[in-house]
């Protein structure tokens, strides 16, 4: 029997942006509360992330079978890691100096809320906190993504040499991992009315005024984006001969609801279910993935060199080409082990222009229009680690797609 067209989720989501969309044009004042429902469906799924993610990094390194494997494969998602997200803070400080991008000078601004987030501070004894917690248990519940993959591949090193020992926690962790997918599975039927609830508050919130006010920066960053996502993506999936279109379309509905909520690891679970359905061979997934979300942000690297630029612009301060060269290497560092979370890069932002002696004020000034800047850096990150993973699995012959004529894989061996 053929499913009724509004059963899909797929018509439902369109409709709930439909939806979310015309309430925040037509009455905002009953808008602005919906944020509630976005909120509600994003921390449904994120309830889901530590008791999933913990357990299929875990297994991830035990079926890996010995330090060498895993090694290797660290070893292989790091170094294109770091090529990539290079190459693209490289390419938003080019753009930032051929667009001239530059906005209005902002007067009578309160840079409070941004004051704020850069007293956290991004310090190096901070960022070895972060990936080595005195206690995981707080770390968990704070969400700190790099020390859960620290701890797991700890845990799971641990456990391959207790060898036979330990079965029975591999087969609960195992157990554990499919009931939590089921969890995730039944928390993303909610995902229309997340959708409706974003959009809804969003454009309740901040209407059209803001944007057009710094349009040319938001242009600038889309087109950007745009272009890391079709032209340097596409050109790397055609190095490594992975089939982009095809990606693009199998992940089409995971990032329509990642540039909806701007959070990337909320849907880490959704994500690695469907890159193993993709033909990803689940081990990889497990480990590059939550991995790829500390080291592989391409999303912010991109906007990171752009942003400062514009505050240079904007206040007729001329970054020499010696200092624009330390800003690309402060950011080489600083956009490492910031996690998938709305509005976390302003603080590497502030923290960046505190360092080359930028005004406050400019970082406050790009602060209006994050909400949708946001949103296209969340989807240009989803879509790097998901071809960042298809690329590692396809090196260690652990990746085939479904529908494709079988094909021998090599297993990884130690």
């Amino acid at each position: 029997m053929k499913t009724q067209w509004w059963r899909s989720l797929g018509w439902q989501m369109v409709v709930a942006t439909a939806l979310g969309i015309s309430a925040g044009l037509a009455i905002p004042g009953v808008a602005i509360h919906f944020e509630i429902l976005g909120d509600a469906f994003l921390n449904l799924i994120r309830m889901a992330i530590v008791p999933l993610i913990l357990p299929l990094i875990v297994l991830a390194i035990v079926h890996l079978g010995s330090l060498r494997s895993v090694g290797r494969l660290a070893g292989k998602s790091i170094a294109y890691f770091e090529v990539v997200t290079t190459i693209i803070i490289v390419f938003g400080v080019l753009l930032g100096n051929l667009t001239n991008v530059s906005g209005p000078k902002p007067t009578g601004i309160d840079i409070g809320e941004v004051t704020q987030k850069t007293a956290e501070g991004l310090s190096v004894e901070q960022f070895v906190h972060t990936m080595i917690p005195e206690n995981i248990i707080s770390a968990m519940s704070q969400g700190d993504l790099l020390a859960l993959v620290i701890f797991g591949v700890i845990f799971g090193i641990a456990m391959i040499q207790l060898g036979e020992r330990v079965q029975g926690v591999t087969k609960v962790l195992d157990q554990l991992s499919q009931i939590m997918f089921g969890f995730v599975r039944l928390a993303i039927r909610l995902s229309p009315v997340g959708v409706f609830g974003f959009l809804g508050y969003n454009v309740a919130k901040y209407g059209t005024d803001t944007l057009m006010s710094l349009g040319h920066f938001v242009l600038v960053a889309f087109i950007g984006m745009l272009f890391v996502a079709v032209v340097l993506f596409g050109a790397i999936a055609m190095i490594f001969r992975v089939n982009y279109l095809d990606l693009l379309r199998s992940f089409s509905d995971i990032l329509f609801l990642g540039f909806v909520t701007r959070s990337s690891e909320a849907l880490l679970p959704m994500t690695l279910e469907r890159l193993g359905k993709y033909g990803v061979d689940s081990r990889i997934a497990s480990f590059v993935m939550p991995m790829g979300y500390s080291f592989n942000a391409d999303g912010t690297s991109l906007y990171q060199g752009l942003a400062l630029l514009f505050v240079a612009h904007t206040y007729g301060i001329d970054l020499s080409i010696g200092q624009q060269i330390t800003m690309m290497l402060l950011l080489m560092l600083l956009t490492k082990g910031i996690a998938g979370v709305p509005s976390s890069s302003l603080v590497v932002l502030m923290s960046a222009a505190t360092v080359l002696g930028l005004p406050a004020e400019g970082v406050a000034l790009l602060f209006s229009v994050d909400f949708i800047v946001d949103a296209g850096r969340t989807v240009v990150t989803m879509i790097g680690n998901c071809l960042a993973t298809v690329i590692v699995a396809k090196s260690e012959g652990q990746f085939r797609r479904p529908g494709l004529p079988e094909k021998t894989t090599e297993a990884v061996t130690a």
